[in-house]
């Protein structure tokens, strides 16, 4: 499995009834080793277990079998564009998701690249998707080896683009931060998701 890992982009803004902002202090406990600082256009939204978000997926009438053993078990801490969520039903968002794996060496080359967006592809066998970007980027501060940045456009639920870097946080934490976002404001939302990347603080 490529990186034993797949980023949760497809079906899913999370739209509970209170969304926290914090005014005063931006900066968030991940609970898995660091902190990150919350930028100024998004919100803190909550945290989520792999089993919460299967089982949210099954009450928007998902049916499973079309998504061939989604990887759902990854907890996962989300973020929301405040601006958007006061006026759109489809905000921006950024989102971590955190595994336990042991850290493996990769080289990310066309056959590497080719094979995630197999596996992409194989996992929504009804909608489109296109890889845009697949390379190393050195965006996380923190990091063991090197990290991945993957660009997709994804025509479900409603033509949206996903940002995604994936890296070792240390020797047994596979972390995926990502902006789920509409191409017309994929900047901000990209802009974001480097600049809590580069606000990673060990806290142990």
């Amino acid at each position: 499995m490529y990186l034993n890992f797949f980023i949760k982009i497809l079906f899913f803004i999370l739209i509970y009834s209170n969304l926290t902002v914090y005014a005063d202090d931006r900066k968030l406990d991940t609970g898995f080793g660091f902190t990150i600082t919350i930028p100024e256009e998004f919100a803190y939204f909550g945290r989520e277990t792999g089993e919460e978000y299967k089982q949210f997926l099954k009450e928007q009438g998902i049916d499973f079998k079309d998504y061939n053993n989604l990887d759902l078990s990854g907890s996962g801490i989300f973020f929301v564009n405040i601006e958007q969520y006061k006026n759109s039903d489809y905000p921006d968002e950024l989102y971590l998701r955190f595994f336990k794996e042991r850290q493996r060496n990769y080289v990310i080359d066309k056959e590497y690249c080719d094979g995630y967006l197999e596996y992409y592809q194989n996992q929504l066998p009804t909608t489109e998707v296109y890889q845009h970007t697949c390379t190393e980027t050195e965006a996380p501060k923190i990091k063991l080896g090197n990290a991945l940045l993957i660009i997709h456009d994804i025509h479900y639920p409603y033509g949206n683009m996903n940002y995604s870097v994936q890296f070792y946080f240390d020797k047994d934490t596979l972390v995926g931060f990502a902006a789920n976002c509409l191409p017309e404001t994929c900047e901000v939302a990209e802009n974001a998701m480097y600049e809590m990347l580069q606000s990673m603080e060990k806290t142990q």
